[in-house]
């Protein structure tokens, strides 16, 4: 027993067992389970465990979480400072990149946010390994984590970054993404000899952490953004926030220090009955379209290696199989609608043995493209073919061997 960090004479701290807890600095690191703090009220004479009145403080911290401080009051309540070493070092987790479930609910494999930061140049997106900062720039460690008994399993190596862990669906491998030497490119994980290669040599171009590996049904391959072929992660990044075809800039020309004044004209005799999310497509200004540093290919990379390219040079936000692996079904990025945040997107259906496409909607509204492939209703890619996204407050259904659109009528709730 030692002195609690009050430094009063009667106030004493006991450590419990050790419990393996987080990362810290990228090292693993072992706190004790439990610091006790048993303290004696002022006159009740010396502290010991069996004080009648007395406060018991326990911090107990699991997994990778927030250390999380209990109190259970006998008597006088006292707070202690949480460890300046243990503040500044708990790690996130990528709350955009979803938590995936092994096939027998096991282990989860999930994407943890470190305190160390990968260093970012204004209006960076990608760094020159490829790693994105569509999540911000900490630094990333894919992991895989037992919920029996906590063990965590660090994917990526020491010095990498890594992220975006998929669960085979027979739960022997894990699908990921790493920079490790110099470049991002797809892992797998053999959960039975917890070792890791690199499959194939294809530049991987995911930007948000919902852009995961995708494996197919059967489990043999596996539908990822890449670089088209040929071109460089220096070469991709050059494009920046470039949109093919925009209108220059009307903005006149100003010193650094000179303000610029904008003044825009409404002609208050206009008045539209519908509400913008309702408003015909035909009716609206085209979008400005998708900046070219998220083009990228919509490839199946097959565990042998092989590469078979879907879509080339597309701005792809969301992609998913059908249930039957037949199917592809993803969204192309049009871009925003002028003077506004809303995004258009296609919605296209392309088969994956014959190359056979068909476009389903062109410049729906969307939030980030993935509204359609969230695997449950009614947003999923059902056998057959059939796309059923959420558009804003209205329902669509597609079907993709015939063509049929659907528009669903609004319920209103009662």
């Amino acid at each position: 027993m030692k002195p609690c960090a009050n430094g009063s004479s009667n106030t004493t701290l006991r450590e419990a067992a050790p419990l393996r807890m987080y990362r810290m600095k990228g090292r693993p690191r072992t706190l004790p389970a439990a610091f006790v703090c048993t303290v004696s009220r002022p006159g009740a004479g010396s502290c010991s465990a069996h004080g009648a009145r007395s406060v018991l403080i326990a911090m107990i911290v699991l997994g990778s979480a927030t250390p999380v401080v209990l109190a259970q009051p006998t008597g006088t309540q006292i707070r202690e400072p949480l460890p300046l070493e243990i503040a500044v070092s708990v790690h996130d987790r990528n709350t955009r990149a979803p938590i995936n479930f092994s096939p027998d609910g096991a282990w989860i494999a999930h994407t943890v946010m470190t305190d160390e930061i990968v260093p970012q140049a204004l209006g960076q997106m990608y760094t020159e390994t490829g790693f994105p900062f569509g999540e911000g720039n900490s630094h990333m460690e894919a992991t895989v984590t037992r919920l029996a008994d906590s063990e965590s399993i660090r994917l990526g190596g020491e010095h990498s970054s890594s992220w975006a862990g998929t669960w085979l669906p027979d739960g022997k491998r894990v699908a990921f993404y790493s920079d490790e030497g110099g470049e991002a490119g797809l892992w797998i994980w053999d959960a039975g000899a917890r070792r890791t290669e690199r499959l194939g040599r294809v530049l991987a171009r995911p930007f948000f952490g919902f852009q995961m590996p995708r494996w197919n049904p059967g489990g043999d391959a596996i539908l990822v953004k890449i670089l088209p072929a040929g071109q460089s992660i220096a070469a991709a990044n050059e494009l920046g926030d470039e949109v093919p075809g925009a209108a220059p800039s009307r903005s006149p020309d100003a010193g650094p220090a000179a303000p610029s004044v904008w003044v825009r004209r409404v002609d208050a005799s206009v008045e539209s009955s519908d509400p913008p999310d309702v408003e015909p497509p035909s009716e609206r200004r085209p979008p400005t379209g998708a900046p070219r540093v998220f083009e990228a290919d919509l490839a199946v990379v097959h565990l042998n290696g092989e590469v078979t390219r879907l879509v080339e040079r597309k701005a792809i936000w969301g992609y998913a199989f059908s249930p039957d692996g037949r199917y592809v079904a993803y969204t192309v990025h049009k871009g925003d609608e002028p003077a506004s945040l809303q995004r258009n997107f296609d919605v296209i259906v392309h088969e994956v043995a014959t190359g056979w496409t068909r476009i389903l909607g062109t410049n729906v509204r969307l939030n980030y493209g993935i509204e359609l492939v969230a695997g449950q209703p009614p947003c999923r890619v059902v056998p057959g073919g059939t796309v059923r996204p959420r558009c804003g407050r209205r329902r669509r259904t597609w079907t993709a061997d015939g063509g049929f659109h659907r528009r669903r009528p609004r319920h209103r709730a009662r």
